[in-house]
């Protein structure tokens, strides 16, 4: 019988086992990272150009917010700050010119908001954004009601006096 006076050290040390994981883990995050970008590029082209048409057709310097709207058509409405030192929406619809309005023309949010509370004290609100229905500006509501039963609505208001124009509510329960 042969006496082995030296063995030789295992090629995979610890140190290589943490080099391996952590190489591992550094190349998972870079993909996940790739495959959030491919997932969101259309997205954030759409909102760039929404950003560029506005800038362009109403001369804003500053954008404060940016809301997609699909409703009837798709449409992009644009918060902003014109050369003026005034507060505008920018509406843009797919077939249409685009729309400027002031700020200060509008129904505040706060009041819809308010308004809202007042009318239906169970209501939770989820959002209040701008957008287009039937051909003209308004401002969507969408919240859940809770009586008997719990359920969500879409409420569509005037831009400017914020008269209820139509309520939408969702189904409770949906078919299979």
């Amino acid at each position: 019988m042969r006496v082995i006076e030296k063995k030789r050290p295992p090629f995979m040390t610890g140190q290589r086992w943490a080099m391996v994981v952590v190489a591992f883990i550094l190349l998972l995050c870079t993909l996940l990272f790739m495959f959030y970008r491919t997932i969101q590029e259309p997205v954030w082209s759409e909102e760039r150009e929404a950003r560029q048409q506005a800038v362009a057709e109403a001369g804003l310097q500053e954008i404060s917010e940016i809301y997609k709207h699909v409703w009837d058509t798709v449409s992009w409405v644009v918060k902003g700050i014109d050369e003026n030192g005034s507060e505008v929406y920018v509406w843009m619809a797919q077939d249409n010119e685009p729309y400027v309005s002031d700020a200060l023309d509008a129904f505040s949010p706060e009041k819809l908001r308010s308004q809202l509370i007042a009318a239906k004290p169970n209501a939770k609100i989820m959002h209040i954004r701008p957008g287009i229905y039937s051909g003209s500006q308004c401002w969507e509501v969408f919240y859940k009601y809770t009586d008997t039963s719990e359920h969500y609505y879409y409420d569509f208001y005037t831009f400017d006096s914020g008269e209820l124009i139509v309520t939408y509510k969702l189904p409770a329960k949906t078919e299979p």
